[in-house]
């Protein structure tokens, strides 16, 4: 399941071990082909390697913060957070075969995400 981000995304995604988002626009033709291909990925991938993942989408229209924090100025583009910290994106439309690499390599690097007061 692919849920749209809203105002609160920054606390949504420190909230999650492990975040996908597709960023994207209405007026984007590659988004709209890509739309279909990401909503599979989230109902095969929802668990990779015994690891919940969620799956988000923001609006780059709408959510213009998440855009300039991220610098996000290709779409579709994908972003991969560990507790809200951007680890590794992807630009364009992609396959589930990327995917689950990027996932691999996300699960398999510790990082040590502190919390700001």
């Amino acid at each position: 399941m692919v849920t749209e981000l809203g105002k609160d995304w920054e606390k949504v995604l420190a909230g999650e071990r492990i975040a996908v988002v597709k960023c994207w626009a209405s007026w984007c033709g590659p988004c709209k082909f890509y739309a279909p291909h990401f909503q599979r990925f989230s109902e095969n991938l929802d668990v990779y390697n015994d690891v919940p993942i969620k799956y988000y989408q923001s609006n780059n229209d709408v959510l213009t913060d998440f855009k300039e924090k991220y610098r996000v100025d290709r779409l579709p583009s994908t972003l991969f957070m560990v507790h809200g910290v951007f680890v590794a994106g992807i630009h364009g439309v992609t396959r589930q075969l990327v995917i689950e690499k990027t996932l691999d390599r996300v699960l398999a690097t510790p990082y040590h995400i502190s919390k700001r007061d």
